[in-house]
């Protein structure tokens, strides 16, 4: 393979400008043009203006030259230094394309020997985006052709040639077509970084000529545009025509920072001369007429690349710190936006260790809520428990202990069927609906208000149904257990609530925890599976062990606890007091009336022996000789054998029910909820769970979602070329100090 390389690029060659050039070439080599703008050359105009003539005249390569044959999709052309000669090409396809039709473009394979054959791949290349396709023929592409020429003698430079703007439809070229080239034009001259070759052709009036327009639009103060007049030789010597472009060309009419420039390029019937030739001819021309009044160095394709060079240069080094603070800031927020991607895990090893590590942390922050060490900084801090925020949720030792209480106090409450009240006699017992809060829920229970004579009906109701052998002032064993059983039939609901409200705050806890240690995709679905079921057979677990509570408490109470004794004989002393000082208070009264009636009968006198009692003395001695020495008050004596033995088992309802209420309340707490939902509650997603794991389990609970992974490779392979760009910069700057 060999290649001419013309000598006039040396122009564009110094020392100082090689190195900047060859900064930003591979800045781009590193796929940089792509993320962040990088400097450029674009040749833009009007339809036919020349512009395709202006860019071979500065880069001496071929283009196709065709009567009537316009630019219709954007050319870059890529030149880079290098020891090797090559030449390569690929289409970088429009995005708006299909996927299907994106991968074709791109495994498109174009190269070609010499440059001779340039005009025949960009006839492939436009066939190949289909604008000679039959009847779907279309104008234009917003597809580009991407054009790489190395050689030793090659500036670090790239170029970019554009479709003409079109001023309005035609039978050829639609309002479409109009769009695509307006968009496309602007997409490149809006780049603060693109030094706009703003190309207008003196066939046509320079104001009718819409580029300057657009131009001016996009760098309002003309600081990075550079004006070329094409074709000259068609100015009449001395014509109006050719005082208005000499004007333009000295900058007076329309001004640019960068100025103007004039080339001639080649007519039709020079279509097929040399470059030698070519320049020899342009250089004839200017060398006459009115063109002699204007500066040198704005004529001539050598001028221009003269200019080109200091003007290129002068641009990189102005926009170079901002490129390296822009590839700073854009490398800051790729990372940003991979980090909110979460671990990669593409691989099964990826994947198991991804899963590992969040079981890993789910299992220290869980064990840490759990035995109430709030350090990390999931916990949060000024939490409010009663608040029902996420924050208070997440202290999960505080809240529950918080249940156990509400729980206990709600239980010692609500927890009897029968409340003795004082109401007046004859009052009816009605059952009364009564609501309280329990967790944040309210629990509905019914409750009966008795006076203490309705609780000895109750009682007795109860022992005629139990009577068996025994005696009668006493009762059947089992009657004390079927009174506590009625006695305490609301255990049950409550329990219930506070087993369901305390199982909701591990959940709560779980699912919370699982969003802040997996990011919300595949994974922690998955996971979120895994954690659900757990819960539940903890949950169903802790109901199963209520059950056999209830079943317990349903059974004859059976208690060691002294509390027991202690308290029914509290209660027999309690009573015992009361009968003894209603007795003496009894006794007094009588005696005083006994001593009124003495005083008022005569002539006897007090203490006389033959005194006669009234008939209406109480009676202190029974009548049977056994009982002779013993002082007793009729009258406090429960003489109704059935009642004295229902009082007497509600003694004893009562202090069973105090002793048995202690101790289910500690069951429920201990047994139901921290054995079985509280206690090991990190063990719903362990690593030595994620560890038993099968491949097909960890592919699907950690595997990312396909546009996750296509995602995460554009951005790696963005984060690459960045990092590459750093290093670029950092040999750069190494240099330069």
């Amino acid at each position: 393979m060999s290649f001419v390389i013309p000598g006039s690029f040396d122009a564009l060659q110094t020392a100082e400008q090689v190195q900047l050039l060859n900064t930003v070439d591979a800045l781009r080599t590193c796929g940089l043009d792509g993320i962040i703008s990088l400097p450029q050359l674009v040749v833009c105009g009007d339809q036919s203006c020349g512009k395709s003539s202006v860019l071979e005249a500065m880069t001496e390569i071929p283009f196709p030259r065709k009567e009537n044959l316009c630019t219709r999709f954007a050319t870059e052309l890529v030149l880079r230094r290098s020891r090797v000669i090559r030449v390569s090409a690929r289409i970088i396809p429009d995005k708006a394309r299909s996927q299907v039709e994106q991968d074709s473009l791109q495994k498109q394979q174009l190269s070609l020997s010499n440059l001779s054959k340039l005009p025949a791949l960009i006839d492939k290349a436009t066939k190949l985006m289909g604008l000679d396709d039959g009847d779907k023929r279309q104008a234009f592409s917003r597809d580009i052709l991407r054009i790489v020429i190395e050689g030793p003698q090659r500036p670090a430079l790239t170029l970019v040639d554009l479709p003409g703007l079109i001023h309005s439809e035609n039978r050829s070229q639609t309002s479409d077509d109009v769009q695509v080239i307006s968009k496309l034009v602007e997409q490149y001259i809006s780049n603060p970084r693109t030094i706009i070759l703003a190309v207008v052709s003196a066939m046509n009036d320079a104001a009718n000529q819409v580029i300057l327009k657009r131009a001016r639009e996009h760098d309002p103060n003309g600081q990075r545009t550079l004006g070329i007049i094409t074709k000259p030789d068609v100015l009449s010597p001395g014509s109006e025509s050719e005082d208005a472009f000499i004007g333009l060309a000295s900058n007076q009419n329309i001004s640019f920072q960068k100025g103007w420039h004039v080339l001639r390029g080649r007519s039709f019937s020079e279509r097929n001369s040399s470059f030698t030739e070519r320049n020899a001819t342009e250089a004839q021309f200017f060398s006459r007429g009115r063109w002699l009044d204007l500066d040198p160095d704005t004529l001539g394709i050598s001028h221009l690349r003269s200019r080109l060079s200091e003007l290129l240069f002068t641009h990189v080094k102005q926009e170079l710190p901002r490129l390296r603070s822009e590839l700073e800031t854009t490398s800051a927020q790729n990372d940003t936006l991979l980090q909110k991607l979460g671990e990669k895990r593409g691989s099964l090893s990826e994947q198991r260790h991804y899963l590992t590590r969040i079981s890993t942390s789910f299992r220290d922050i869980c064990k840490a809520a759990v035995d109430g060490h709030y350090d990390h900084e999931h916990f949060g801090e000024d939490v409010n428990i009663s608040s029902g925020s996420q924050a208070a949720t997440r202290r999960l030792r505080a809240l529950i202990q918080k249940q156990h209480i509400d729980f206990a106090d709600v239980l010692r409450r609500a927890g009897t069927k029968y409340n003795v009240v004082n109401k007046p006699a004859g009052v009816a017992d009605t059952p009364v609906k009564r609501s309280v809060g329990l967790g944040g829920v309210e629990v509905s229970y019914v409750q009966h208000d008795k006076s203490q004579d309705q609780m000895v009906d109750w009682a007795k109701t109860v022992l005629n149904a139990n009577r068996g052998r025994e005696m009668v002032g006493s009762y059947n064993p089992m009657l004390v257990g079927e009174l506590y059983r009625a006695q305490s039939q609301n255990w049950h609901l409550i329990s219930q609530q506070h087993i369901t409200n305390v199982a909701t705050a591990c959940s709560r806890f779980c699912w919370d925890l699982l969003r802040t240690v997996c990011p919300k995709d595949n994974a922690s679905v998955q996971l979120g599976l895994i954690i659900q079921d757990q819960l539940k057979i903890r949950a169903n677990n802790a109901r199963d062990e209520l059950t056999k509570l209830i079943r317990d408490k349903n059974r004859p109470p059976i208690t060691l606890n002294h509390y027991f004794t202690l308290t029914i004989q509290k209660k027999r002393k309690r009573r015992l007091a009361e009968s003894n000082s209603s007795t003496a208070k009894r006794q007094k009264t009588d005696t005083t009336k006994l001593f009124s009636q003495l005083a008022a009968q005569s002539p006897f006198t007090f203490g006389s022996p033959t005194l006669a009692l009234s008939p209406s003395a109480p009676v202190t001695k029974d009548d049977d000789p056994a009982d002779a020495d013993e002082d007793i008050d009729i009258t406090s004596c429960v003489m109704d054998m059935d009642e004295y033995s229902c009082i007497d088992a509600l003694d004893n309802l009562n202090s069973i029910y105090k002793v048995e209420l202690k101790r289910f309340i500690d069951n429920v707490v201990v047994q139901c909820c921290e054995r079985h939902l509280v206690d090991g509650l990190e063990d719903v997603l362990s690593p030595l769970k994620v560890a038993s794991f099968s491949d097909a389990e960890i592919a699907a609970a950690a595997a990312e979602p396909q546009h996750v992974t296509k995602r995460r490779a554009i951005l790696e392979a963005k984060r690459e070329s960045l990092e590459k760009g750093k290093d670029v910069f950092n040999r750069f700057m190494s240099r330069t100090d």
